[in-house]
């Protein structure tokens, strides 16, 4: 059987403003596994080659068992990845990253302790190739807590 993630890098931390993966060329996909949580409980953004600019746009769906919601966005500076304030695991997919002829799509799926699930799609509005993913916390002396694994997916 083929080995489908090759593991790129891991950062485990006990509370850090940022984290950065760089050396991202070899693959067809990339896949980002987060395994913790912002100490404010809200959110880390996720900016791509450090672009800070209004490029990024996201569609979010919700639910608990009862409720489901819904919410678009776009021109904002980053993504948002819900971290939350306990312990949960989000998984971001970039898909196709290195083509330099299309904007860039991530889908990105998390659960957290409130037994919320939710799922979101991504658009960076650049054709560029993505270089370096990096997360930052939310701000207001917040960290990110926990350990993150980059997963790059070869095609066949």
């Amino acid at each position: 059987m083929a080995k489908t993630y090759e593991p790129i890098g891991t950062t485990t931390t006990a509370g850090t403003s940022s984290i950065t993966f760089n050396s991202l060329s070899g693959y067809t996909d990339l896949i980002l596994v987060c395994v913790g949580y912002e100490s404010a409980g809200a959110y880390a953004v996720c900016r791509l080659n450090g672009d800070s600019g209004t490029n990024y746009s996201r569609t979010a769906l919700r639910g608990n068992g009862s409720t489901a919601t819904s919410a678009r966005v776009a021109n904002e500076t980053a993504w948002y990845v819900d971290l939350a304030a306990n312990p949960n695991t989000s998984i971001l997919h970039f898909m196709n990253y290195s083509n330099s002829t299309t904007y860039k799509t991530m889908l990105a799926r998390w659960n957290d302790h409130s037994n919320v699930v939710a799922a979101q799609v991504n658009l960076w509005r650049n054709t560029a190739a993505i270089t370096s993913i990096a997360l930052t916390s939310s701000g207001g002396g917040a960290t990110i807590v926990g350990t993150y694994t980059l997963y790059g997916i070869k095609g066949a």
